[in-house]
């Protein structure tokens, strides 16, 4: 069965748009607070270790730029996740 669902995952992929698309369909389609929300979630998940990781930061910080959120709501949600530390 964990064969079949990665076989279809794995087709699925094969037919998805690359990143840079994927992040442009999602800018077009999605509501700005639902993907504010997006990158507030990724902050406290990133975060729930309670340790920090710069390469993780970073690719955050690109996801968020690739979902069009604003500098000011992208250092809001850092900052949020780490005042939960």
């Amino acid at each position: 069965e964990a064969a079949k669902l990665r076989a279809t995952c794995e087709a699925l992929e094969r037919h998805a748009p690359g990143t840079p698309e994927f992040a442009q369909i999602l800018r077009e389609e999605v509501d700005y607070e639902d993907r504010k929300a997006l990158g507030d979630a990724m902050w406290s998940v990133a975060l729930a270790d309670g340790a920090r990781d710069d390469d993780e930061e970073i690719q955050l910080l690109a996801i968020e730029t690739a979902l069009g959120l604003s500098d000011a709501d992208m250092t809001a949600a850092r900052e949020k996740a780490l005042n939960a530390l």
